[in-house]
């Protein structure tokens, strides 16, 4: 985590390294003092064995003498190390807190790229726009098929209507007329024949179209 804290983390990383350094140097002496003890034990031992009491109790003072300061140091060092976990343990704080921060910009930096305001703006223009497509769609869809041959469709309309009459009169008299008879062989009317002639007048061009006179 030592690349998030900058220059303050590596001049934080030298001292751990001497804090650690002067540790190595307490170990040594504690081992150092630690052989000097049993040796004076060893010579207290030896001593005994020759009924040298005396020189014995020397040895053995000797070898407190040696523990006290055996036990200065091992404070010292465990005073040290829990110094360095301490340290270690700031440190992995401070990279937590400095990642976390980091998180937080670019969670606000991401937040900002969303506005929910324009993305209702642009859902409404969006939902605007297909409305009017669509009334565009109907409008000239309107048109269109009000525009297609309306002659057409009323002769169209008419011979339905007639087929449908013929149909009902002849229900009324208890029979169905067959599928070939399904337009009634009626003569035409007056009425008919005209409607027809006025429609062929219409589709023929206008230089080929007589001037006719129609009298009612």
């Amino acid at each position: 985590m030592g690349f998030l804290s900058g220059r303050k983390r590596l001049s934080t990383e030298r001292r751990i390294i001497e804090i650690k350094s002067v540790i190595n140097v307490l170990t040594l002496r504690i081992h150092k003092f630690e052989t000097l003890i049993a040796q004076e034990r060893t010579a207290a031992k030896t001593a005994v064995s020759q009924g040298r009491r005396e020189r014995a109790k020397l040895h053995l003072k000797r070898a407190l003498d040696f523990e006290a300061h055996c036990d200065k140091y091992y404070q010292q060092r465990l005073t040290l190390e829990t110094s360095v976990i301490m340290i270690e343990e700031a440190q992995d704080q401070s990279s937590v807190l400095r990642a976390i921060t980091l998180a937080n910009e670019a969670l606000d930096e991401a937040r900002a790229l969303i506005d929910t305001t324009q993305i209702q703006t642009e859902l409404d223009r969006m939902s605007s726009t297909f409305e009017e497509l669509e009334v565009a769609g109907d409008i000239l869809s309107e048109n269109i098929t009000g525009s297609v041959m309306p002659f057409r469709q009323n002769e169209r309309v008419e011979q339905e209507l007639r087929a449908l009459e013929s149909s009902v009169l002849a229900d009324k008299e208890g029979g169905l007329p067959s599928p070939e008879s399904s337009v009634p062989d009626t003569p035409r009317t007056d009425s008919d024949l005209l409607i027809e002639k006025i429609l062929d007048e219409l589709e023929e061009p206008d230089s080929e179209r007589p001037t006719r006179e129609i009298q009612l």
